[in-house]
């Protein structure tokens, strides 16, 4: 299986071994994902990170954090913002289920 993932402002892909699937997560074989110039790309920059957040963003993060709590909210905006080792790129993905946990219903 591999991994595509930003490492020290550099994007590497690896081969990593395949997941053990717990009880409440599902095992996708990716067929495709998207790598947003925009989003993951332009986070590769050595740019100040909080220089991203604007009005727009601001809001978004703040429903994040009434929604889903602040440690939540928190996490999300220094996933997006920094450059932390090991952070994987991609979302959008599709592909096939190849495995799932023995508490998910709506897969099997």
């Amino acid at each position: 299986m591999k991994k595509v993932f930003k490492l020290n402002g550099n994007i590497v892909v690896e081969e990593i071994p395949v997941p053990t699937v717990e009880k409440d997560f599902i095992l996708v074989k990716n067929a495709y994902s998207v790598i947003s110039t925009g989003t993951e790309i332009s986070s590769l920059s050595k740019t100040n990170p909080f220089k991203k957040i604007n009005k727009n963003n601001l809001e978004k993060i703040l429903h994040i954090m009434k929604q889903q709590g602040i440690s939540v909210g928190f996490k999300r905006v220094i996933n997006k913002l920094t450059d932390k080792p090991l952070s994987p790129m991609g979302y959008s993905s599709s592909g096939e289920v190849i495995e799932v946990g023995e508490d998910i219903e709506e897969f099997k």
